[in-house]
């Protein structure tokens, strides 16, 4: 794949915080990296280490998901072996960990880490932590561990724009020998992100650049617009949640059972949590209007609509509702790979 991070006008920001690593003592400590999945946050934490290693060759670097330091820990506390443990972490020149927001909820480990970017902090030394979300945001740490990780510079990532695609594409199609007609990058770079599936990720982007370009090898010649096309139909259908599985996830995320959910309540709560519901069938299915009202307690378009619209709103207004919305498309999507998996693995029993 490919080594070098491809920025876009979304992600400025991360030039700078990467830079700031090796530009003399630390200005920003600890720098976290934020973001849904699939936009690099890992590939520049892991690049940064790299080349700190390249640069600095006989520091200390300490590299870790945040499941493994959890368990690192434990470890060391069991068999009575802190020293080193910390002789490892603590006494690291750079210190990167990936996906804070696995870290276990126990207090013990927050605090561990906590007690980490504290004495790394003391000795001036950098760290670099990656999260699903803003820490403000996010609901797993506590308070301590979040004022820290927002003490520092909070670099948002954005899944890359048109154009970063297209250089994506361009690079991945060169990278694996392939042959695709400009026509062809220029439709997968510019698919609309405002469909069921979303646009495509990094990770997304190559392993359809191998799709198309093997599929079209035999046929000796370039994969046109009419292959991307037939792709993108496809990909929007298969990705499409049901209903029912859209309403199942928004009831646990906002704490309610399917009745409420559907049913007459008028309860602030219970009709924010509808709305969502709402928009999100309607924006990540085929149904209409009437559909999603007739599912959702027999309610006319025009309900539907307002809610919708009111949800709309909110999601400019309300960080919270936002961040409700994006993480609740991020769930429906694990819900339709793992159905659509559970029927391929049926079919071929």
């Amino acid at each position: 794949m490919l080594r070098e991070y491809v920025g876009s006008q979304e992600n400025r920001l991360v030039e700078f915080a990467v830079k700031s690593f090796f530009d003399g003592p630390p200005r920003y400590n600890p720098v976290v990296l934020h973001g849904p999945t699939g936009t690099g946050k890992t590939f520049l934490a892991l690049g940064v280490s790299e080349r700190w290693r390249q640069c600095y060759p006989h520091d200390a670097v300490f590299v870790s998901c945040a499941p493994d330091f959890a368990r690192g820990f434990a470890n060391a506390v069991d068999t009575n072996d802190l020293p080193a443990f910390h002789g490892k972490s603590r006494g690291a020149d750079l210190f990167v960990l990936d996906d804070v927001h696995l870290l276990p909820r126990k207090a013990a480990f927050q605090e561990e880490l906590m007690r980490t970017i504290d004495a790394l902090a003391e000795r001036g030394r950098r760290v670099l932590v990656t999260d699903s979300k803003t820490p403000s945001a996010d609901g797993i740490l506590l308070p301590g561990l979040r004022s820290r990780l927002l003490g520092g510079l909070v670099v948002p990532l954005a899944a890359p724009g048109p154009a970063a695609r297209q250089l994506l594409l361009r690079r991945l199609v060169a990278f694996h020998q392939l042959s695709f007609s400009d026509a062809a990058i220029t439709l997968l770079a510019s698919s609309p992100s405002d469909d069921a599936s979303g646009p495509l990720t990094v990770p997304e982007l190559n392993h359809t650049v191998l799709q198309l370009g093997h599929a079209a090898a035999p046929l000796g010649r370039p994969v046109d617009i009419q292959q991307v096309r037939s792709f993108l139909r496809k990909r929007t259908a298969d990705q499409q949640p049901a209903i029912a599985d859209i309403a199942a996830v928004v009831a646990k995320q906002f704490s309610l059972s399917m009745k409420e959910l559907r049913g007459p309540s008028q309860r602030r709560h219970v009709i924010r949590a509808r709305g969502v519901a709402m928009l999100l069938a309607w924006k990540l299915t085929n149904t209409s209007l009437h559909g999603v009202g007739r599912y959702f307690g027999k309610r006319d378009h025009t309900t539907v609509l307002h809610a919708c619209r009111r949800t709309e709103s909110l999601q400019e207004t309300d960080p919270a509702i936002a961040e409700a919305v994006e993480e609740l498309r991020n769930q429906l999507k694990t819900v339709k790979t793992e159905a659509s998996s559970g029927v391929r693995r049926r079919r071929g029993s």
